[in-house]
This record gives C-alpha cells, sequence and structure tokens, in this order.
C-alpha cells in the first residue's frame, strides 16, 4: 500500500529510526523513489534502482548534499539482472509448487483487445502488474 505521508516525512522517520540504512531499494519507476533511497542512505550507503524509469526523467538530487558528502553510491539493476534461462524455469518451477505467489502481483487482468491502452498507462502509478489474457 502506498504511504500517503509526504515524502520528507517518510525520509525524517527512516532517518529517525535509523540514523540512515546501508542499503535502499527503489523497485518503482518514479525518479522519485530513487531520489528517496539515496536521502535514506547512511554515510557510504547504497541506494539501489530496479525499476526503470520513463525515458528523460531527471533525478532532483543535489550532488554534493546528496551524494559526495555523504559518500552515498547508485546502483542500478535494470530491473533486476535476470538471466532468463536460468530464472524463468527456477521461478516457473516454484509456482506450480505453490513456493512463490502470483497472483498477489497482478492488479488487473485485460482482454487482448485492451492493450494498446494498457501500454499507454504504463508508466502511471496504477498498481504492480497488469496481465493481458488469451
Amino acid at each position: 500500500m502506498r504511504s500517503t505521508r509526504p515524502a520528507a516525512s517518510r525520509l525524517r522517520n527512516v532517518r529517525e529510526l535509523t540514523d540512515g540504512v546501508d542499503f535502499a531499494f527503489s523497485a518503482i519507476t518514479a525518479p522519485a523513489g530513487l531520489v528517496d533511497a539515496v536521502r535514506m542512505c547512511a554515510y557510504a550507503g547504497t541506494a539501489t534502482l530496479v525499476g526503470v524509469p520513463p525515458p528523460g526523467r531527471t533525478l532532483d538530487l543535489d550532488p554534493e548534499l546528496d551524494l559526495f558528502h555523504p559518500k552515498v553510491a547508485i546502483a542500478v539493476t535494470h530491473g533486476g539482472d535476470t538471466i532468463p534461462q536460468q530464472d524463468f524455469p527456477f521461478l516457473a518451477q516454484a509456482a506450480l509448487e505453490g513456493r512463490l505467489d502470483l497472483h498477489r502481483f497482478v492488479t488487473k487482468t485485460i482482454a487482448l483487445d485492451d492493450v494498446p491502452e494498457a501500454l499507454d498507462d504504463l508508466h502511471a502509478p496504477k498498481g504492480v502488474r497488469t496481465v493481458a489474457l488469451l
């Protein structure tokens, strides 16, 4: 569930509870998620972007205050850096055996005819996953 508290409030809470974290991950496509991850990091922490933002987006960071002074590193994973030949069979088997609940990751299902409209919604914060049914 998405928090309704302002980002500054969430950041302050994380910093107060932890004095900053060693590793912060942003799994959403919004650049603000990576900015939050960077600012949650403790000295020499690492902020990792898992969700790939749309082209042309920028980060609202102050390089000196947010990166150089606290020595925060930024890492990217390009959506998780999977090795499809190894990961897909493993994940499929885990789902078949009930060890991986894929249903909780599906926000809605759509008909194949609705795919063009759904593609327009890809970068809108409208859920986790949409699955087209054949």
